[in-house]
């Protein structure tokens, strides 16, 4: 087993120029060779003296040829955060469109002679084959994901990524990604994952709660749109890893798709966090909370708590998933005083055949929102609808919004049709703070209807009307 700080860099400038790369060498040679060796024939020995494992589908889920994830998003732009000639990446409450015969081909893994572990993952998509190779060493007793090398389908290195790992709150977590040049070196570029919460000022203001996978909280544009309780510390939580730094990534737990690791997580909060931002008064603020839509735990039930606590009166919800929700029902009927706004998916479907669950409860404090054209007059062409269950439409086409990065981008979801109707439902809160979650979905309800404008019989609460002072 290996220290920690064999492979923690206790400081950006350190990770950059510091001997911890230089011990990881060999690792790095390591990726190199099994990149040559698989790229052409992804079953082969990635390396002399590794034993082929056993592979048993994690438990509870399969290794499918397209794998979807929760509905609530299309993505239309590819993501900056790969490496050339990486794939597109996927995030909650989105769907991936891939053409026929894409996904995941092959995947094996060898244990070497160190005790590491390899994992050679084949992908062919769109017409090209990438091969991800990716070392696994164990890191204070627990086997984790330290570096990852990828090969395009000429098999020179595309790139790679290194994960570096510290404590936070007694627990060992990944707190930084580093890029890797062709070389597999670092080449400066440094993603963070954990970093701590900055310190801000308590205000007034009507709070919106956002529960999805955190927030960029290192943008100055987002922490100043956070709540801060009065010693300057940011009111959120993350209930996925049960700390107090809501931060904004994630990726499915034994999850063995390469698109979607630790080495390229999801990156989606900050993008709803961005138009929330963009649509809500300036006496509004973010009550950011990160959390796993896929689990099985009570995480939904704390979120709730902690929201109520908080004197959240609207939270934003941008995933559902297909099996039954108990949990989040009983959090919702254990909190009138909430809203929850919930997106109602971008699979086309009618959720009165395919129910989605928590749209598939129907309770007084619950809004389902689906999305419209940009023009307003017909259903955009990914949402979901269901008569008596999706109740609203905004549009959710092309929004205007920023990314992780802080880079401006206009993307298409439900996923950013829900976080208007939020930011909307600030406005009302504040002009009446003592309504209930139920009161206020049957005022926006009644303000849509005012538009006089329809899609599928949903009445649109119109731009003119989420704009209006």
């Amino acid at each position: 087993m290996r220290s920690l700080t064999t492979f923690v860099f206790l400081t950006v400038s350190a990770a950059l120029a510091g001997p911890a790369i230089a011990q990881s060498a060999n690792d790095r040679a390591v990726v190199r060779q099994a990149l040559a060796n698989t790229c052409s024939a992804p079953a082969q020995q990635p390396v002399a003296g590794a034993s082929r494992l056993k592979m048993q589908a994690p438990q509870g889920s399969r290794l499918p040829q397209q794998r979807q994830a929760p509905p609530g998003m299309q993505r239309q732009s590819p993501p900056g955060n790969m490496p050339q000639g990486a794939p597109r990446q996927m995030q909650p409450g989105m769907q991936r469109q891939m053409p026929q015969g894409a996904g995941q081909r092959s995947i094996t893994e060898w244990r070497l002679d160190s005790g590491d572990k390899l994992r050679v993952s084949s992908l062919s998509q769109q017409g090209r084959q990438l091969t991800f190779v990716d070392l696994y060493s164990k890191i204070m007793g627990e086997e984790r994901a330290v570096l990852r090398g990828v090969a395009r389908d000429d098999c020179s290195v595309a790139g790679g990524r290194f994960v570096e790992y510290g404590k936070v709150s007694g627990r060992v977590v990944p707190t930084h990604i580093l890029e890797l040049d062709q070389s597999l070196a670092p080449n400066n570029k440094v993603q963070p994952l954990n970093p701590a919460p900055p310190k801000g000022s308590a205000r007034n203001c009507v709070r919106v709660g956002l529960l999805d996978n955190g927030v960029n909280y290192t943008r100055s544009d987002i922490a100043k749109g956070l709540a801060y309780d009065n010693a300057g510390r940011l009111i959120g939580l993350d209930v996925w890893e049960n700390d107090g730094r809501p931060f904004d990534y994630g990726f499915p737990e034994n999850s063995r798709d390469p698109r979607i690791s630790i080495f390229n997580p999801n990156r989606h909060g900050s993008m709803v966090a961005s138009v929330i931002l963009d649509y809500a008064p300036e006496t509004a603020c973010i009550v950011p909370v990160r959390y796993y839509p896929m689990s099985t735990g009570n995480e939904v039930s704390k979120a709730a708590d902690f929201f109520s606590k908080q004197g959240v009166k609207v939270v934003s919800l941008q995933s559902s998933r297909r099996q039954p929700w108990p949990d989040f029902q009983r959090a919702m009927q254990a909190h009138p005083e909430i809203l929850f706004v919930v997106a109602a998916g971008n699979n086309r479907t009618d959720l009165n055949r395919m129910p989605l669950y928590p749209p598939a409860y129907q309770t007084s404090n619950l809004l389902v929102v689906a999305g419209t054209s940009s023009n307003e007059r017909s259903l955009w062409k990914g949402s979901n609808y269901g008569s008596g269950i999706v109740e609203i439409a905004v549009s959710a086409e092309n929004v205007a919004l920023r990314k992780f990065d802080g880079e401006s981008a206009a993307l298409s979801g439900t996923s950013f049709a829900a976080p208007k109707v939020s930011a909307y439902a600030a406005k009302l809160i504040a002009e009446n703070p003592g309504i209930s979650g139920a009161e206020l979905k049957q005022m926006i309800l009644s303000n849509a209807s005012g538009s006089r404008q329809t899609v599928e019989g949903m009445p649109v609460l119109t731009e003119r009307i989420l704009r209006s002072k």
